[in-house]
């Protein structure tokens, strides 16, 4: 990382160097500059077209979604993020790159536009070479080589574990069975992430030679973008809507990456002389209005255009799988831990305050669930005034709905003391799901219990009230043979 933000740094001198000697030593300032850009037909056509401000809406759309969705930016972010002291001053420190490293793109562009220096790619370099400074034509290529590097360094190794942990390295344990009794897989972790670093290099190495040959690098960065911002619904709703599921997830993914392919992929590898063009200008089939380039009839910008299909399908998908699959304990548990935590208190406890249950309502519901004796131990240690026909105080009934979160679970606890407040008696159905979370919870304990003392390195044995062993992990057992 701090190599990383070293890189940074220089490539943000460079660019600065590069765009001031452009602003006030090739031109006479940003006015200067601007007059005669302005003045060029081809630039003030290029602005006149409406599928330009499509695109820049489009580049604008993908640039929110990439600073999260991207896996280097979110290796940066979450991963190698070490506290909030980091986040703190990323708050302020990101913004104010971006500012700074923003304030001489424009001047740059259309000082390579009026003196034509070629391809915008180069235009850094090109401008410089062109006055002749070779030192900063040097400067600038050092500058322009700590961005690539920087961004090749972290996106190889945030998807090298990403692939390795998601799906190399379970194939392997479940291919080969003698690795689980492994204890040391430092090895092989090193050796699968830097194998799947020089494939991944070597893809993108030959995507660009045998496929994009004559395109800028911009638009190969723009067709990336837009695949990686299929996350974006999936993680947003993560965040905010509660009844988002993992089917959804699944099904935005896959119906966003068939519009991607569709109405991004297919046009270049149609460029790129792999399939027919026909394809392109008859659709498949001779079905005209399923054109990649203009899906349904709708003849966009073809940035715009595969983005909001690829993203409108994503979040089809998404509200679709959430709404009609079904979600598991896990992902329930998961979503009340996310979603609105500090609103659900809030309004938790304006619900408990507004009420007349009693505690003689009370007891019959706890009692239910966690027996007579323990409930009868509740009930005396909150201590009810005025007798069981007296209204219960909203402490007492978080602590009575905490009790029975113990034992049923958080979601099904509220339900039961929603019901009490609201005075009528459960649904069969609700009384069915509660079981069935309890019953889930324990099973989910359980096995998060054995996982976690059979990968322990200590010996963990348990004894009953005689003193006899009942259970072990297999720590244990190799220790005592």
């Amino acid at each position: 990382m701090l190599a990383v933000a070293f890189e940074s740094v220089v490539k943000l001198l460079a660019f600065t160097a590069v765009g001031a000697f452009v602003t006030w030593g090739m031109f006479d300032g940003f006015g200067d500059l601007a007059r005669q850009a302005g003045a060029l037909p081809e630039l003030a056509e290029a602005r006149a077209q409406q599928s330009t401000t499509a695109h820049y809406l489009s580049l604008a759309v993908l640039g929110f979604f990439a600073i999260f969705c991207l896996p280097r930016q979110f290796h940066v972010a979450v991963v190698e993020n070490s506290g909030p002291g980091d986040l703190r001053m990323a708050r302020w420190a990101f913004p104010l790159y971006l500012v700074a490293i923003s304030i001489f793109v424009l001047p740059i562009a259309n000082a390579g536009l009026v003196r034509g220096t070629g391809d915008a790619d180069l235009f850094v370099l090109g401008l410089s070479l062109a006055a002749g400074e070779g030192g900063l034509a040097l400067f600038a290529f050092i500058g322009g080589l700590s961005a690539a590097t920087g961004m090749v360094i972290v996106a190889s190794v945030a998807l090298s574990t990403m692939i390795c942990n998601e799906v190399a390295m379970p194939v392997l344990l479940r291919a080969l069975p003698a690795w689980r009794e492994r204890q040391d897989l430092t090895g092989a972790l090193l050796l699968v992430r830097r194998t799947t670093i020089v494939l991944l290099l070597a893809l993108g190495w030959l995507y660009h030679r045998w496929i994009v040959q004559n395109d800028a690098l911009a638009s190969i960065g723009e067709i990336s973008f837009a695949a990686v911002a299929l996350f974006g619904p999936a993680i947003i709703s993560g965040l905010y809507w509660r009844q988002a599921s993992r089917t959804g997830a699944l099904a935005s993914l896959g119906l966003g990456f068939a519009a991607w392919s569709w109405t991004l992929l297919v046009p270049t590898l149609i460029q790129a002389g792999l399939l027919p063009v026909a394809l392109l200008d008859e659709g498949p089939g001779g079905i005209g209005w399923l054109r990649p380039t203009a899906l349904f009839g709708l003849a966009w910008q073809p940035l715009a255009h595969g983005l909001v299909w690829s993203l409108g399908f994503a979040t089809i998908g998404l509200v679709a799988g959430s709404r009609f699959g079904q979600r598991s304990l896990v992902e329930r548990m998961q979503a009340a831990s996310f979603v609105d935590t500090g609103a659900a208190r809030a309004d938790g406890g304006q619900r408990l305050l507004e009420h007349h249950v009693t505690a003689r309502e009370l007891r019959p519901l706890v009692e239910r669930f966690i027996g007579g004796s323990r409930a009868a131990r509740h009930f005396a240690d909150l201590g009810w005034r005025g007798g069981e026909d007296a209204s219960a105080s909203a402490e007492q009934l978080e602590s009575t709905q905490k009790l029975l979160a113990s034992v049923v679970g958080a979601a099904s606890a509220q339900r039961l003391v929603d019901a009490a407040i609201a005075g009528r008696e459960m649904p069969l159905e609700d009384v069915v799901s509660i079981v069935d979370e309890a019953s889930q919870a324990l099973e989910f304990s359980r096995e998060l219990l054995q996982s976690s003392l059979e990968n322990v390195s200590q010996g963990i044995s348990v004894v009953d009230a005689e003193l006899r062993l009942v259970a072990w992990n297999r720590r244990y057992a190799e220790i005592y043979q």
